[in-house]
């Protein structure tokens, strides 16, 4: 039997017509911060799509208007990336799966966008919103077989199968974290993203190489094919 490691990909064959579909705003650069900076650096021009309000994701209860807040963050941590271009959708924070058009606007988002690659949440994702864009991403994306996807994990590493080094956007990514005050006040996502970039390296014989991040990558049509047995996995890990 082979080894089955992922294998360390060259980003630069990449399409340029990029989007990137987040569940909350910080999402984006735990799930794809490293490629985003990277997309951004070589001026390909990436959309990143919020898709809740985040509103409710003060487990304090303290913050005011969060959602403003968080949109406010999230401008300045794209732009510790690079990113110029971001859409927030403004559905209920923790009700994304109650939101049953969700599909058909990330379908026309990526006819509009001409898009050739999407970032989008794993299906092995454990919070019920990033499930639930998931899977509406998973339709969405049936309509266009051809479209290049990273599948990435938040909640959950997702099985990659393959990988790219991100060491030389570290700082930027830890820029961006900060940036989300909000969220760092109760969590410390930079800790969290540092230890995920850095296990994704334990099978990586270049001690330069520091920090990798790890997706899915299929096509649209395969992962239409695969999503059941996403699903079953799922079921099979996480059963109700």
């Amino acid at each position: 039997m082979p080894h089955l490691f992922p294998a360390l990909a060259d980003p630069r064959a990449l399409p340029r017509r990029v989007v990137v579909l987040a569940p909350h705003p910080d999402d984006e650069i735990l799930g794809c911060g490293g490629m985003l900076a990277f997309h951004a650096e070589r001026g390909d021009d990436p959309l990143v799509v919020f898709l809740s309000d985040g509103a409710a994701g003060d487990p304090t209860g303290q913050a005011r208007d969060l959602a403003a807040v968080r949109r406010g963050e999230a401008a300045k941590a794209l732009a510790e990336l690079g990113v110029r271009r971001a859409e927030h959708w403004h559905f209920p924070d923790g009700r994304l799966e109650e939101c049953h058009e969700l599909s058909g606007r990330i379908l026309g988002l990526i006819e509009h966008e001409r898009a050739e690659l999407v970032y989008a949440p794993s299906l092995l994702e454990c919070h019920t919103d990033h499930i639930a864009a998931a899977e509406a991403a998973t339709l969405a994306l049936a309509a266009v077989p051809h479209v290049r996807v990273h599948l990435y994990g938040v909640n959950t590493a997702v099985p990659a199968n393959v990988l790219f080094d991100v060491s030389r956007f570290r700082a930027r990514k830890d820029a961006a974290f900060e940036r989300y005050a909000s969220q760092m006040a109760v969590m410390d996502l930079r800790r969290a993203s540092r230890a995920m970039d850095a296990a994704r390296t334990v099978n990586i014989p270049d001690a330069t190489i520091t920090d990798c991040e790890g997706y899915a990558a299929l096509t649209a049509a395969e992962l239409r094919d695969h999503a059941a047995r996403f699903r079953a996995l799922r079921e099979l890990l996480y059963p109700q």
